[in-house]
C-alpha cells in the first residue's frame, strides 16, 4: 500500500511471506513473515529524508537436535537474520550543497533474534560532474 502526500511525501507499508528450503544435508527450512514501511520526505529542491523499519518474523527447522544457525545454507536460507524476531531500520538524509556537491549520512540498525543491536554509519561527498 502506497500513500502521497503530494510531490514531497510518500509513505509505502507492505507485507512478504516467504518460503527457503535447503534439500540437501540437513533438510533446514525456514518460514518468514515480513512488514515494513518505508517513509520519504523532500525537503525543497536540494533535501529528502529518507527512513525504513522492517519486522521480521522467522521460523527455522533442521534435521539436528539443535539447529545450526551459524552454517553457509542456514546464513543464505535466514538471508543473514536470525530465528525469532528480527528488526531492521536505517535512515538517509541527501543534501544537496551547491549545484556540483551533494552530501548524504546513512544510519543503518538491525536487531537479528536474540543477538545484540547492530549499528552501521555512513557519510559520503559526492562530485556531480
Amino acid at each position: 500500500m502506497s500513500v502521497t502526500g503530494g510531490p514531497n511525501f510518500r509513505v509505502i507499508v507492505g507485507y512478504k511471506y516467504g518460503e527457503k528450503s535447503n534439500s540437501v544435508g540437513n533438510l533446514e527450512k525456514s518460514t518468514s513473515n515480513s512488514m515494513n514501511t518505508e517513509m520519504k520526505y523532500n525537503i525543497l529542491e536540494n533535501t529528502s529524508l529518507q527512513g525504513k523499519f522492517t519486522y521480521n518474523n522467522i521460523s527455522f527447522t533442521s534435521l539436528e537436535a539443535t539447529p545450526n544457525t551459524n552454517s553457509t545454507s542456514s546464513y543464505i536460507i535466514l538471508d543473514g537474520l536470525m530465528p525469532g524476531k528480527n528488526y531492521l531500520w536505517n535512515f538517509d538524509i541527501s543534501k544537496r550543497l551547491s549545484r556540483n556537491l551533494e552530501m548524504n549520512i546513512q544510519y543503518e540498525g538491525r536487531k537479528p533474534g536474540t543477538s545484540r543491536v547492530v549499528h552501521i554509519g555512513r557519510a559520503s561527498v559526492r562530485a556531480l560532474l
